[in-house]
Order: structure tokens, then C-alpha cells, then sequence
């Protein structure tokens, strides 16, 4: 059985390892920034359906780029490492079909999607190595024609100066994308991971007090089918589009959804599991100071709901981190911090446990 690799946004790969780590006839191989490589043996249906990765391929290639590799001799070098693991191109491809559920006997259009960083990114380079690749495939594999229109097959190459990657993507959509989601204001990979980070279980109750279209409630309940969840936020437009997330994902029977500000709206005292919240920053948002207000009356209004023993995860940018953390009562034990980042914005899941004797 070949291997596998996938790719993972900035700061989740932590959370891709503990997904897999726990499915049967895994074995880890080697963590990167922004992949992890791993052999499955047995089904391979279930990595169809991890929640914390961008694209799952069957790999190719992996192999060190050695140093000083100039631009005229880049073709030689690339064609005698794909030539070496030609043998191994017909099991890769096997390996697809089955998972893409395609007859072995039929033909494959394929495209070459290749990314150059590093030293090699000129864009005189892009050009020259999707075809070298793509006419070493076609003659290892007589099944396989080029089609860049509308292709069966993406063949991923990544050629940084450390590593040549090549790998065959498992799926033509992400599996990022959820089909049971319309409307998506965090990533569904980082609403995943705050629910790891939090070790949310079925027997949690939580809420989420500033929950927008209510995606963490949604994955909450779809991975980990948690007991029951509240959803709160101030603009009803929100709410709407929380509203039809909940409906097209059939989680609405678990989770209610409350129009207010979740600072004055009285809950019963220490009810809630879990707090799960991506607080809201940017310019867009107000200044440092009126954040820093709305960090400080989150944090009261949290601490007055959650159950000792209870647990607290907060998606934060990374200039305000540090702020949060100071606002945090001292019954609040900070658990951990996971840099990450929002498009180009760097940011963290940080995560505290409210310890069981707190000073009333």
C-alpha cells in the first residue's frame, strides 16, 4: 500500500497528527509546516472524513533537494528522481482509483498543478517543470492522458529548497469544504481544532457567546456530537445565516440559538462544559481600547456560567493574546496555546481549565 500525505493550514498540523494518530493501522513518518505524511493500511475510508486537513494525497515522491541545484541542470535532476520511483506510479495510481472509486482499466486526464517556492520560484520554472512531469507520467502510465480543462486527476508537485514533493490528490474539492455548511465565517479546520484543543466530548454542554453563523456549534455537534450547545450574538443577520447552517446540517435539534449580547443575558450560574469563542478583531471591530472592553466583560460574563472543572477555548489574534490572557481570572489554568494563522493574520487558539474550588 503506498503512503499518503496531507496538507494542513498554518499551526493545525498538531491537531491533523492527533486525528490520525488515533485512527487503526497508522503510522505516522514525518511532520512539516503544512504537511503530514503517514501509511495507511486496511480501509482507507476514513481518512476521507478527517476535519483538520486541507487535501489528503496518495504520495509519489518525497525526497531531500540537494544543495546548490542550479536552473540548468534543474530537468536532469528532477527526471532521474521521478525515473527512479516510475515502478512505483502504477501502485500509486491504483491506490487513487480505489479511493476515487474508478475502474482500474480506465483512462485518467490528469493535470500537473505544481507550486515553486524558495529558490525556484521564477516563473520561468513553473513552465518547464509541469512538463517534465507530465510527459514522465504519461510514459510510465499508458492510462493516463494530459487534460488541464477537465481533469479526472490533480497531481500536486511542491519544489521548495529542501524537499521535492509529488502526490496524487485523493479528492477534487478540498476536504475542508463541508457540503453541510452554506455559510462559513471560520474555517471549518480551525471550528475542528478548537474543539480538540477543549477535548470536547458528547457529555459537554457549551456555548459559543459571539457565534456569527454558528460553524464551531455545527462541528461541534457533527464530529463530536456533543450533549447540547447554545449559540448567542447580537445581530440578527448572523443569526439568520447561524439559523440555515443549523438547518442544512441537521444539527438544529441539538444547539438553541438566543438574539442578545450574551453579556447581559442571565444564564443559570456554572451550567455550561465549555466555552468556545472566536472573538471578534480588526479595525473593523473598534479600537484596541473597545476590544480590550469587550475582552474584559467576555471574560466575567464566561466565568460566571462555566462549571468548575470546566473548559475554555478562545480563537484570539495574536496581538491581543497576551492581553486575554492578563484579563483571565486567577480560578482560570492556562492549558495551552496554539499559534495559527487566519489567512495572513497570526493568531492562536488558547485554551484554560477552571479549576474545581474557585473563590465564590
Amino acid at each position: 500500500m503506498p503512503d499518503f500525505f496531507c496538507t494542513v493550514g498554518f499551526g493545525l498540523d498538531y491537531f491533523a497528527v492527533k486525528e490520525l494518530q488515533v485512527l487503526p493501522l497508522t503510522t505516522l513518518q514525518q511532520t512539516l509546516v503544512g504537511k503530514v505524511f503517514f501509511h495507511k493500511e486496511g480501509s482507507l475510508d476514513s481518512l476521507l472524513v478527517l476535519k483538520t486537513v486541507e487535501r489528503l494525497f496518495v504520495k509519489v515522491v518525497h525526497v531531500e533537494v540537494e544543495p546548490n541545484i542550479q536552473d540548468s541542470l534543474l530537468e536532469d535532476w528532477l527526471t532521474c528522481k521521478l525515473s527512479n520511483t516510475s515502478n512505483f506510479f502504477s501502485d500509486c495510481l491504483l491506490t487513487w482509483k480505489e479511493i476515487a472509486n474508478i475502474k482500474s482499466d480506465c483512462a485518467v486526464k490528469f493535470r500537473i498543478n505544481s507550486r515553486l517556492s524558495g529558490g525556484f520560484r521564477k516563473a520561468s520554472n513553473f513552465q518547464r517543470v509541469s512538463s517534465l512531469v507530465g510527459s514522465v507520467f504519461m510514459q510510465h502510465l499508458d492510462s493516463c492522458v494530459i487534460d488541464v480543462r477537465d481533469p479526472d486527476l490533480e497531481i500536486f508537485l511542491h519544489l521548495n529548497d529542501s524537499f521535492l514533493t509529488v502526490g496524487l490528490q485523493v479528492t477534487k474539492k478540498p476536504l475542508s469544504d463541508r457540503s453541510y455548511l452554506n455559510h462559513i465565517l471560520v474555517r471549518s479546520t480551525v471550528c475542528v481544532a478548537m474543539c480538540m484543543a477543549v477535548d470536547l466530548s458528547s457529555k459537554d454542554v457549551i456555548l459559543d457567546p459571539m457565534c456569527g453563523a454558528a460553524t464551531i456549534l455545527v462541528e461541534a455537534i457533527k464530529k463530536f456530537n456533543c450533549k447540547a450547545a447554545v449559540g448567542v450574538d447580537c445581530d440578527p443577520l448572523q443569526l439568520k445565516l447561524a439559523q440555515d447552517n443549523l438547518s442544512t446540517s441537521l444539527a438544529f435539534r441539538h444547539v438553541d440559538l438566543i438574539c442578545g449580547d450574551s453579556r447581559s443575558i442571565i444564564f443559570k450560574d456554572k451550567w455550561f462544559d465549555v466555552v468556545l469563542c472566536d472573538v471578534p478583531f480588526g479595525r473593523k471591530f473598534g479600537e484596541f481600547k473597545e476590544i480590550q472592553r469587550l475582552l474584559t466583560s467576555i471574560v466575567k460574563s464566561v466565568d460566571i456560567v462555566l462549571k468548575p472543572g470546566g473548559r475554555v477555548g478562545i480563537l484570539i489574534s495574536e496581538k491581543l493574546r497576551q492581553t486575554l490572557i492578563d484579563l483571565c481570572p486567577d480560578c482560570w489554568t492556562l492549558h495551552n496555546q496554539h499559534p495559527l494563522r487566519l489567512g495572513t493574520l497570526p493568531a492562536a487558539i488558547v485554551t484554560w481549565k477552571k479549576t474545581l474550588t474557585c473563590p465564590i
